[in-house]
């Protein structure tokens, strides 16, 4: 759906109009697609993607973009997951630099915390390391999640002003996991809400070995999508997201698959649970045998060994502990 908001004045005295932009919509995509061009791989696929409609069934884009001329100067964005209290992110601001300086970002975010206002979201979350672009966020109700953090956050309609509030709320107790597919509904849940709450709470998560290749769960989406394998998300019964898990091919040559997991720290006694269910979903469709590598004498280590594992081999690299390497 393609929506035009607004005409505005700007600096130099031309008209930019501001546009709503909810895929799919085909023929605007693919001008959009061309003005988005200068970002990395792994971001070029997702906007890609996005804009083509192609996860319109799981989750909801909203860019707002401004046009000059008939020519895309600027455009801002975030996204939410189809389901109850979802939470957000913000990201992607960029603006031709043949229109800079002329306040094209701070009207088109305007017009996008506006449209916030009225999500069904319980916060929204980006990250940004440079102070001077930080400064664009806060305005609209943007702060660091603690001191000195690149992650910003932004309460949504009756959330917590305070990140470390909106994350006791969202991960209060749950006695019971369950593990469904991923798709890219959860991946807001996953990259921004429990990776900065993991780092609030000082819980740095480390891959060992090849299973460090998968950077992120939008990376891990993407391997799945070329099929390297399947990844799942952990609910309470609730529906609330606390992990994930992945059955991958981290490397391009697909030679070996790898099982981890990822799972907020209160809900870390109920990873064995989470890790054999995945693996009667993983085996059930007929995957692959796995291994899994983690730090010798770690929990992972356990709970990787009370689901069949058995220990391969142990390795250690340059600055880092004993690696378990387990085959199941």
């Amino acid at each position: 759906m393609l929506e035009l908001l607004e005409t505005v004045g700007l600096k130099d005295g031309r008209k930019m109009s501001i546009r709503r932009f909810t895929p799919p919509e085909q023929e605007y995509a693919d001008g959009f697609k061309h003005f988005m061009r200068y970002l990395g791989d792994e971001n070029t696929r997702s906007v890609g993607s996005r804009s083509d409609g192609k996860y319109a069934d799981c989750s909801i884009d909203r860019y707002c973009t401004g046009e000059i001329d008939g020519r895309i100067a600027g455009q801002v964005w975030y996204g939410w997951g189809r389901h109850e209290r979802p939470a957000a992110n913000f990201g992607q601001v960029y603006v031709d630099r043949d229109y800079r300086g002329l306040g094209v970002t701070n009207i088109l975010m305007k017009y996008l915390h506006e449209d916030f206002k009225t999500s069904p979201v319980i916060g929204a979350m980006c990250t940004c390391s440079v102070p001077w672009i930080r400064d664009i966020y806060k305005p609209y109700g943007f702060h660091q999640t603690y001191p000195d953090s690149p992650r910003l956050y932004c309460p949504g309609p009756g959330s917590p002003f305070e990140f470390k509030d909106l994350a006791e709320q969202y991960y209060r107790s749950g006695f019971a996991l369950r593990v469904v597919p991923g798709t890219m509904e959860y991946r807001h849940e996953i990259d921004c809400l429990l990776k900065f709450t993991l780092e609030l709470k000082k819980k740095t998560v480390l891959r060992s070995f090849a299973a460090s290749a998968v950077t992120s769960y939008q990376d891990a989406l993407f391997k799945q999508e070329d099929n390297r394998g399947r990844i799942f998300v952990v609910l309470t019964l609730d529906g609330r997201c606390v992990g994930w898990t992945f059955c991958l091919a981290p490397l391009p040559d697909a030679s070996s698959f790898f099982l981890d997991y990822e799972i907020h720290p209160d809900y870390e006694a109920l990873a064995g649970e989470a890790v054999k269910d995945t693996l009667t979903q993983w085996h059930g469709c007929g995957g692959h045998s796995l291994l899994a590598a983690c730090s010798v004498g770690s929990e992972k280590m356990s709970v990787f060994s009370d689901n069949g594992f058995k220990a391969v081999g142990n390795f250690r690299f340059s600055g880092t502990g004993e690696t378990a390497l387990m085959a199941n």
